[in-house]
Parts: C-alpha cells; structure tokens; sequence
C-alpha cells in the first residue's frame, strides 16, 4: 500500500534526499545552465519530476484502467523502472559531457549485485596488499566479518566503509581515502538501492537494467558528440540534464538510440520515453501496442475502459466502489464492497488477489497471524 504524504512533507523529504545524496557524494557536481544552483538542486528537480510524474500516472489510472492484473504487476513495474532508466541514460550522458567525464564512470555498475560487490571490494584490498586480518585490525572488527564483505555479499557499515578506505589507502597519498570511501560509498548504496528495487521487479530484471543503462549512456553520449554542437551545445546539454526524456532535444536522441536495439520491449520504452509515459504503461498492462492505447483514449475522450474485459457489471461496480473508499481512507468499508465483488465474481482473480493482499496486510501490521494464515488461500 502507498505512502502518501503531504505535498509540504513530500517537499521536504525530496530536498532532504537530495541533500543526502549530493553529501555522500553519490551525485557530482555539474553545471545546471542556471547560475548558482547547487548540485542538491539539481537533483530536487529530477526527483521532484519523478515524483509529480508517478503522481500523474497513478492519477490517471486508477479511474480508468479498473486496475493492474496480478499477472502485469512484475511487467507494469519493470516497464516504469526502465523508463526510468532512460530518462536517467539521457541525463547522465548529458552530465558526462558537460563535466568532461567518460561513460566509464559507470562501470561500477558491474559491480553492484550482492553476490559481486564483496568481489569490487576484494580486489581494491588485493590490489594494495593489505591481508584480511590486517584490515580487520584497522577496522576494528573480527577476520570473520572481514571474510563476510568479501565473500559473502554482507553490508560494511557507512563507517566501516570509511575506515576501510583508510586502511586501503596508501600512506603517501593521504587523499586517497577519500576517492576510496566515495567509489564503495557510490557502490554500497547504488548496492541498497538495487536490492529494494529486486524485492519489487525481480533480480534479473535489475540486472537487465543496469546493463542496458550502461550501454544507454555510452551510446548516448556518442550520439550527442555528433548531434549536439555548436554554440549551443552547453544549453541543450543543461536542458537534456534538467528535463531528462522530455526535453525537447531528447525525442531525435532517442529515436537515433531505439535504431540500435534489437530487443522489441526496449526499443517500445524508449520510443515512448519521449511522451506521455502514461500510454507506455498502460500499452504494457493491456497487452496493446502503444498506438492502440492512443487510439483507445482518443475514441473515448480519455474514458477508456469503462466496459473493458468486464464480465460481470454489478461486480465491477462494487469493486469501483472499493477503489473510492480505499483512497478516501475507509478501510473497512471498502473490503465491504470488495468481499460483495468477491462474492459476486469469485472466478475473478483479480478481486481474490486484491481482497487477499489487503487483508493479509491489515492482519500483519496488526500481528494477527491467525487472519494472514487463513487469508493466504485467497491470494
């Protein structure tokens, strides 16, 4: 179930996050094309559009497409996170060229699986010939924990991180340390991030898209030295890095970058990164192409699905019914209509799912484990 927060709050946490990122050097700085804007700035903005953008989908949705199949959930999800992913290719290519920096900067991202970042961290400490109890000493913890980094895929601390990179670092170069704890900092947490976004889309679709966010960026970066030139090349750059897919520089990127995938899914994201990401997402949740979707809105003046694939109306009804109670906040009510949509439909597996997750859910958060058992049949 999402938390919704307040717009002022919502602000607040974007900022915050920002901040974090930005200080934890997680995000490097680079011009903005806007004086005196900050890296943290910077990165409000982008998170801020991806929050209003998400916001924007849902609202859209949710009166609209009855809801999302349990069997589209992982494709919905996966096809959200790879738009993403080419928003993110654009403005990263963008950054690259703005600061000078090569696309081999994201190499880390080979990296950053649970079962390969205790590898990265390995080779660093082999590297400079410092033995695992020696960095156990330095660091203050048991040879066993030490071996649990490296081969084990466990989690140093972020202030075992730092001790690490001390201890890596050579005595003649003091500032090491620092590129040092930055490089395992970027990959620890682009690490925690990965995981969080496996537990939703699954391993192998994260690792899909960090590979194809590499290639994206390398390619990109290519089709901009040639395309983007000129006087105005810093204030397109800024632009693409500020607005991502939607710039309006962005759609002749990304049509020359779809020309060199083969892989029809993506080539169909990134065709569609450029627009409403909307009509992608719900092209993917309706086994449609994207122009069917169009021609679907257009036809209904954006009522569409009202009478799609529903095969008991009064069910259908009721489970309208839920979807207005639940975003009021009156659960109760709301499972009230669903068991009656339930009832009315019970071949529906949709409304068994959802009447299932909901429940079970209410029953762990209350520590009712009798009510998640016995609720586990309907899922």
């Amino acid at each position: 179930m999402d938390n919704r927060v307040k717009d002022s709050s919502r602000t607040e946490i974007i900022e915050a996050i920002a901040e974090a990122l930005a200080g934890l050097g997680l995000v490097i700085g680079t011009q903005t094309g806007h004086e005196g804007s900050s890296v943290s700035a910077a990165v409000t903005t982008i998170l801020q559009w991806h929050v209003v953008s998400w916001d924007r989908m849902r609202t859209f949705l949710q009166p609209r497409m009855m809801r999302v199949f349990p069997s589209h959930l992982d494709m919905v999800w996966q096809t959200y996170a790879r738009l993403a992913a080419i928003d993110l290719a654009l403005r990263v290519a963008a950054q690259l060229h703005l600061t000078g920096g090569p696309p081999a900067v994201l190499d880390f991202l080979d990296w950053i699986s649970v079962d390969r970042r205790g590898a990265y961290l390995n080779d660093v400490r082999s590297q400079v010939g410092v033995s695992l109890n020696a960095l156990a000493e330095a660091v203050g913890v048991h040879e066993n924990t030490v071996e649990a980094w490296m081969y084990q895929g466990a989690r140093p601390s972020d202030k075992n991180l730092a001790k690490i990179a001390k201890a890596l670092a050579l005595e003649d170069e003091p500032s090491q340390a620092d590129r040092i704890v930055r490089k395992l900092t970027v990959l620890y947490w682009t690490s925690d991030v990965a995981v969080v976004l496996g537990s939703v889309i699954g391993a192998e679709a994260v690792n899909d898209l960090t590979e194809h966010l590499r290639r994206y960026v390398s390619l990109l970066h290519g089709i901009m030295e040639s395309r983007v030139a000129g006087d105005e090349c810093p204030d397109v750059l800024s632009e693409i890095m500020t607005f991502g897919a939607h710039a309006p520089s962005s759609g002749q990127l990304l049509t020359t970058l779809a020309s060199y995938e083969e892989d029809r899914e993506w080539r169909e994201d990134i065709l569609g990164a450029a627009s409403d990401w909307t009509r992608r997402v719900l092209s993917v949740n309706l086994r449609v192409h994207r122009a069917e979707v169009d021609d679907l809105i257009q036809e209904t003046d954006g009522r569409i699905l009202q009478d799609w694939d529903v095969s008991n109306p009064k069910a259908y009804d009721h489970y309208k019914r839920f979807e207005d109670l639940q975003l009021q906040g009156k659960i109760h009510e709301a499972i009230s209509e669903l068991e009656k949509a339930v009832e009315l439909d019970p071949l529906d597996p949709a409304n068994q799912f959802t009447l299932g997750s909901l429940k079970s859910s209410i029953g762990a958060r209350s520590g009712n484990e009798a009510l998640v058992k016995k609720l586990a049949g309907l899922r």
